[in-house]
């Protein structure tokens, strides 16, 4: 399949999954979520081509850390390619999604903790409609970004480690992925040790991008040559050279102008894929 076609099909079965979160109640969608056909067919898609993306930073003899692993979908990749993979996740009844998915899969060790500046228990807020927008945020989950799923009544207390002592653990890795929903500056914040490659969210529906900045100058403190790059939301390919953060953060901004203008919840979620995506960085 050509990759304007592979991309036409995503983006469809992407919006089918949007107009179902409207009309199909959650605990109808918990019923039929094998039958979630959408899903499946968008991952068969992406699969390969995101394995590809990956390989410009994973080879067979590497240590991965995939912070914020969700059902693991990228986990899965990541083991494929690299020797190990360090998997956090908090939300506890995804622990046991992973602990059962990867129980045959002596690359992969599941840590059942949140990921901060600091060890300490913090509140997790948990969304029962998209476990994916689950975060430490608070600011987040009162966020723009987060109005289109607004059932948090979940919250647990969560142990949290540090980037720093994950290293000290299991070794410096080669690639971490951060994947925290709005609570990306407090991960790096327990990172003093430069590593080859690492990639965090963004979106500029959350703080206009002042989180993002501030990660971006944590990271300049650690590497000063840091290179950086960004892709949009499922796209996994470079749309930038690798260069200066301030014109990457520029032309995120270009891409979508007065966004904070349009109001409308399902607007946003049209322009869903070019005000949010990953910024990857090459630290040396």
């Amino acid at each position: 399949m050509k990759k304007e076609n592979r991309k036409k099909v995503y983006n469809t079965t992407e919006s089918i999954k949007k107009v179902l979160r409207y009309v199909v109640p959650r605990n109808l969608r918990k019923k039929l979520k094998n039958l979630y056909f959408p899903d499946k067919i968008a991952w068969s898609i992406k699969r390969k081509n995101i394995k590809k993306f990956y390989a410009h930073f994973i080879n067979k003899n590497d240590l991965v850390f995939d912070i914020g692993a969700n059902k693991g979908q990228f986990t899965e990749i990541f083991a494929e390619l690299a020797k190990k993979v360090i998997v956090l996740e908090p939300n506890k009844d995804l622990v046991k999604v992973l602990l059962n998915k990867f129980k045959k899969n002596d690359k992969i060790i599941v840590v059942p903790k949140g990921v901060s500046d600091k060890g300490e228990i913090k509140d997790f807020y948990v969304n029962l409609d998209q476990d994916c927008c689950s975060t430490f945020s608070k600011e987040f989950k009162e966020s723009r970004i987060s109005k289109h799923t607004p059932n948090w009544e979940k919250r647990d207390k969560i142990e949290m480690t540090t980037l720093d002592k994950l290293i000290e653990k299991y070794g410096k890795p080669k690639f971490i992925k951060i994947d925290v929903e709005g609570y990306e500056k407090e991960v790096l914040g327990g990172l003093n040790i430069p590593v080859k490659f690492l990639s965090f969210e963004f979106s500029r529906l959350f703080k206009e991008l002042k989180d993002t900045e501030d990660c971006i100058k944590k990271i300049k403190k650690l590497s000063k040559n840091s290179k950086f790059n960004f892709s949009f939301s499922h796209d996994y390919e470079f749309v930038s050279e690798w260069g200066n953060p301030e014109k990457i953060i520029k032309q995120i901004k270009n891409t979508v102008k007065n966004l904070e203008d349009i109001k409308d919840q399902d607007e946003l979620l049209k322009l869903w894929g070019k005000i949010g995506g990953d910024i990857y960085v090459k630290m040396f």
